[in-house]
């Protein structure tokens, strides 16, 4: 039985893929699958890819034909995952040897739907500091609550990042929750996590568990503080969460609103001055 499938949209990363390969191969949880979605990489990533796939037959790859985005390519993840629970790991991050066993163990503890850690460890030029978040319990039973969306106070905050969770792959495909496909893409992961959110999943946490976010002057987070279709994207994303709240969920929207503002907030003050007087009009619409 194939426990958890570990999702890893991989493209242009040969200088880290390694390092993220290594962690994910030497869980001591053995019983996974690792999904790897090559998009068109132009460097040495899908050689990498095919090294690791003749040492180990855990490890699957699929290359698309035309580059796509992270969203395209977790969602062709999740079709072809058998695993009882989803994991998705970015290709330059990497993680502690036990962070799927451990997270895991609490979702059989507990019949979780979604499992987090909030040990999140900052990567930067070989130095580790601790994130922005900070964590109580080591292994807790948590309550469903909307408040916890994007709230760092909280001990059972929800993280808008999918990649320090595991998730039931059936409650994902009974509620047919994917991602937004949109290129050069912002806060595709907070509005996946918001229309998760609103189905109410069982949820947990471990602690113990680490994932190490690695800083990259080339990364998508950073693209987007002068990138003004990265913005609009976001905008985008943020829209259709708050659409699907109106849909099928309306009566949770008061909860909603700051929740979908804050991403895009924080991509406004992120921004450069110039691209702010660019944006200042796109973001008093969206409010």
């Amino acid at each position: 039985m194939i426990k958890i499938s570990v999702i890893v949209p991989v493209y242009n990363v040969e200088i880290y893929l390694k390092e993220c390969l290594n962690s994910i191969i030497n869980q001591t949880l053995k019983e996974i699958e690792i999904i790897c979605i090559d998009d068109c990489s132009s460097d040495n990533s899908y050689n990498i890819l095919e090294e690791y796939a003749k040492k180990d037959n855990r490890v699957k790859i699929f290359k698309n034909t035309q580059n796509e985005s992270v969203g395209y390519n977790r969602n062709l993840g999740l079709k072809e995952a058998r695993g009882e629970y989803i994991s998705f790991i970015d290709s330059d991050d990497f993680i502690s040897e036990d962070f799927l066993y451990n997270l895991y163990s609490t979702a059989k503890k507990y019949d979780s739907d979604m499992v987090n850690t909030l040990n999140i460890k900052f990567y930067k030029n070989k130095k580790i500091t601790k994130f922005y978040y900070t964590f109580y319990d080591k292994e807790f039973e948590s309550i469903w609550n909307l408040n916890d969306i994007e709230n760092s106070f909280s001990k059972q905050a929800i993280a808008p990042y999918v990649w320090n969770k595991i998730y039931r792959t059936s409650f994902l495909v009974n509620n047919n929750l994917n991602f937004m496909t949109t290129k050069f893409g912002a806060s595709e992961d907070t509005n996946f996590l918001v229309k998760l959110m609103l189905h109410k999943p069982k949820i947990s946490f471990n602690n113990n568990s680490i994932y190490y976010y690695r800083y990259s002057p080339v990364s998508l987070t950073n693209i987007v503080k002068t990138n003004i279709q990265c913005f609009s994207n976001n905008i985008l994303n943020m829209t259709d969460a708050l659409n699907y709240c109106k849909v099928y969920y309306p009566e949770f929207l008061d909860d909603i609103y700051l929740k979908v503002f804050v991403p895009t907030l924080n991509f406004y003050f992120a921004s450069s001055q110039k691209t702010k007087r660019e944006l200042y009009q796109k973001i008093y619409d969206f409010v």
